[in-house]
This record gives C-alpha cells, sequence and structure tokens, in this order.
C-alpha cells in the first residue's frame, strides 16, 4: 500500500509544482469570447505538466516487474500519447484547425488497435455480452476518437474536467487491480494524482486551463485502456488462460465506459441534437447540458460536482457489474439508460427557474 501510496503522492506533487510552473510561465493564454464562460484572460496550456508527469511516470511503471502489459504494448500506448499530446500542444499554441486535430486522433486510435486489436464484444446490461464480429476494429476506433474528442468539448467549465479523470483514474486503479495487473493500476494511480496536482489550480475560479494538450491526452488514455485492458494483450504475456481472470473482457470493456459515462453521454445527446439540427458539430458552442446549467445560474464548482459524483455513480456500478455483484447488472442499466433524460431534466428546471426570476 505504501508502495502505491508513493506513486500517488509523486504524482500529485510533480503536476502541481509543474501546473504552478505554467501558471507562471504561460504557453499560451485564452481570450475569452461569446462562448466562454469565462470572462477574463486565463492561462491555457496546464494539461502539458499532467501529459508530461503520466507519460515519465507510467514509462517508469512499466519498466517494473510483475505486469502483465507487453513492453511493446504500454510503449506504443505511451508513444501514441505523447505524439497526440504534442499535436494537441501545437493546436493550443497556433490553432491548427480540425482536419489535423482529427488526423492526429486517427492516427493514435489506430496504433492502439495495432498492438491490441479490436473489440470482440461489449456487455450490455440486461442483453448479456453482444459480440460485435467485423465491427470490432471500426467500434474501437470510433470510440477511442470519440472519447479523445468528447473529452474535450466537455473541458468547458472549470473543474469539470479535472474532476473526472480523477473518478476515471480511480476506476482504473481499482479495474488494474481487479484484473491483476500493476501496470494498469499504476497508471491509474499517476493519471489521477496528476489531475488531482491540476485540479488544485483550477477549481472555480480558475487560475489555469487544462488546454487542448491535456483534454486531448486525458480523453485518449482513458478510451486506449479500456481497449487494452479488454484485448488480448494481456494474455499473450502470462501463461495462465484469460477466462481465469475474475473479469471477463466484455464487461472490463463497459466499465470502461462507465467511468467517464456522463462526459460520453453529455456530449453523445448534444452532437446529435446539433446534427439532427444542422449545425456545423465542430464549431464552438455553448449548448452542453454542463454550460447551460452554468448560464441558467449554477456555479462552476457545482455543476463539476455534479458531474463528478455521476461519474462515481456510473463507474461505481460499471465496476461491480464487471465483478458480477448481484443487482450491479441493473443498477449500471438504470444508471446508463437515466443519466441523460436526468441531465436534462436538472438543465430544463434550472433553466425555467432563471426565466421564472427574471420575469418576477
Amino acid at each position: 500500500m505504501l508502495v502505491e501510496l508513493s506513486w500517488l503522492l509523486v504524482s500529485f506533487v510533480a503536476s502541481w509544482l509543474g501546473v504552478a510552473l505554467l501558471r507562471r510561465r504561460p504557453i499560451a493564454i485564452d481570450v475569452p469570447n461569446a462562448r466562454s464562460s469565462h470572462s477574463r484572460p486565463i492561462a491555457r496550456g496546464g494539461g502539458l505538466a499532467v501529459a508530461t508527469v503520466v507519460l515519465l511516470l507510467a514509462a517508469l511503471a512499466a519498466a517494473s516487474e510483475g505486469t502483465r502489459v507487453p513492453i511493446s504494448t504500454s510503449a506504443c500506448l505511451l508513444v501514441a500519447g505523447g505524439g497526440l499530446a504534442a499535436i494537441s500542444l501545437a493546436d493550443d499554441l497556433r490553432n491548427l484547425g480540425t482536419l489535423p486535430r482529427l488526423l492526429a486522433h486517427a492516427l493514435a486510435a489506430s496504433a492502439i488497435l495495432i498492438v491490441c486489436g479490436p473489440i470482440e464484444a461489449i456487455h450490455v446490461p440486461g442483453a448479456g455480452d453482444i459480440s460485435l464480429g467485423f465491427l470490432g476494429y471500426p467500434f474501437a476506433f470510433v470510440w477511442i476518437v470519440g472519447l479523445t474528442n468528447a473529452y474535450n468539448f466537455m473541458d468547458g467549465i472549470d473543474g469539470i474536467a479535472g474532476a473526472q479523470a480523477i473518478v476515471a483514474s480511480a476506476a482504473w486503479f481499482g479495474l488494474g487491480s481487479a484484473i491483476g495487473d500493476p501496470w494498469i493500476a499504476r497508471v491509474g494511480l499517476v493519471a489521477g494524482g496528476a489531475s488531482l496536482g491540476f485540479l488544485v489550480h483550477n477549481w472555480h475560479p480558475a487560475r489555469i486551463f487544462l488546454g487542448d494538450v491535456g483534454s486531448a491526452f486525458l480523453g485518449f488514455l482513458f478510451a486506449a485502456l479500456a481497449v487494452l485492458a479488454a484485448s488480448d494483450a494481456l494474455a499473450s504475456a502470462d501463461s495462465s488462460p484469460r477466462a481465469a481472470e475474475p473479469v471477463d473482457d466484455a464487461r472490463l470493456f463497459t466499465a470502461g465506459i462507465a467511468c467517464v459515462w456522463p462526459f460520453v453521454a453529455d456530449a453523445s445527446a448534444t452532437f446529435l441534437r446539433r446534427l439532427a439540427r444542422g449545425e456545423n458539430v465542430f464549431a464552438a458552442h455553448r449548448s452542453h447540458f454542463y454550460q447551460r446549467l452554468v448560464i441558467a445560474g449554477s456555479s462552476h464548482g457545482r455543476v463539476a460536482l455534479l458531474y463528478a459524483s455521476l461519474a462515481a455513480l456510473s463507474g461505481t456500478a460499471g465496476f461491480l457489474a464487471a465483478l458480477e455483484i448481484d443487482g450491479a447488472d441493473i443498477a449500471l442499466g438504470v444508471v446508463a439508460c437515466g443519466m441523460v433524460p436526468a441531465l436534462w431534466a436538472l438543465t430544463r428546471a434550472a433553466e425555467r427557474s432563471r426565466k421564472g426570476h427574471a420575469l418576477s
């Protein structure tokens, strides 16, 4: 336990110090516009410290004994994540545009699929494991690219991305421990510690923003971990059969989705709504549920805590369902199906309340 705590403490302190340095010597400044949730220029790019700390410590953890993840696989994940962070940093500095960003996301996703293979099945609460067959590769590709972008879209108010990252990281520490792989567990620890170090500076009122370098990296990391943990890459590094593990692949992948489900649900619902209206889905906007809640009068901190709590709820249900705990499948199904309606109801209630106050 002391060893695990040391990974967490080192990542927290290193990230906290790195973000503090970037606050004093910012690599970019975020100037507010009509679609921003802040009203004054704020440093951007704090995610550079988060990505650097996670990459360095995860590489160190990969060299330690006990992991069942092949070094080639962990190296590919880290190189792909580092390359994506570098392109995203360039975007923070020069605004590369949509096409170069998507190309970088696609290349990073393709690298993971080359070493991990496709997602062969996904567990659907109430329906069991659904085999994806030939759809395994495109499904995994869309999952990685989609979450990478969704995390970027959802990083729009103080504290929300950092808080979600802490919850997802805790889930991956638990899932890594459950399948008996210390590297995945330690990646969860260092990602959580680094995110907490950043969150100290980003909690409302934020003194620095994550930037694309941090949001794209974290989205990619959590998506890639789900693909890696549910792949045959672990089995190839160990003589014990994959079926002997307490968590099957399909349930493990579903648990990876569950720990970031509020971001997936909000981003997906907003994307589909804007697509149906004929809007440019890649243009900046303020129509996510979390943005509308803030516009309606909720504080950044309250909304960030709401999403973190929802992530903890869905992530816990996903973790318990992965371990096949009685009743967890039902709970996961209820939480997953109820997420968008709950966010919609909360948002509409807040907007009606604000409108009522304005008229009174």
